[in-house]
């Protein structure tokens, strides 16, 4: 991000917005989960609970990275915005930013967004369901922040 940085400050006169968002998610360390059967073992071994559990456990985990993206957006006093379909989230930033002068740095708004992305679904297997990689429709959180190095 110092570079980024460099890069704003040297043309801080010509910027309206500065997006900066995770694209990714960096776990260190080992988590294998990225396929069906590796997910399988994690659930089995452990999170310790049944397949079929799995999918209400990962929902519950969801809301709750929901609702502190909404308490975060509101601590800050920034917008949080539920998006469906595809949308430019740059411009979006733009516009909030046009429209809020005072936002000067930190946390401009959060969105979530429906998006199909990789996940896993449950299906029947041999005595017992078994997890399989699947693309759906997904909740995506996205953080803009202004003039700060995240």
């Amino acid at each position: 991000m110092k570079t980024l940085s460099r890069f704003v400050a040297k043309f801080t006169s010509l910027i309206v917005p500065v997006l900066a968002c995770f694209d990714r998610v960096l776990f260190k360390g080992h988590l294998p989960i990225a396929n069906g059967p590796a997910l399988g073992g994690f659930v089995d071994h452990v999170l310790k609970i049944r397949r079929c559990e799995f999918l209400t456990f990962a929902e519950e985990q969801s809301e709750t990275l929901v609702d502190h993206a909404k308490r975060l957006a509101e601590q800050a006093g920034v917008a949080y915005q539920f998006l469906k379909g595809f949308h430019r989230k740059d411009k979006l930033v733009d516009a909030i930013l046009r429209g809020r002068p005072d936002l000067v740095e930190g946390l401009v708004c959060v969105f979530c967004c429906r998006e199909c992305c990789p996940s896993f679904r449950l299906v029947s297997g041999e005595g017992r369901p078994r997890l399989v990689s699947a693309r759906r429709q997904q909740r995506a959180l996205y953080r803009s922040f202004r003039g700060t190095d995240v």
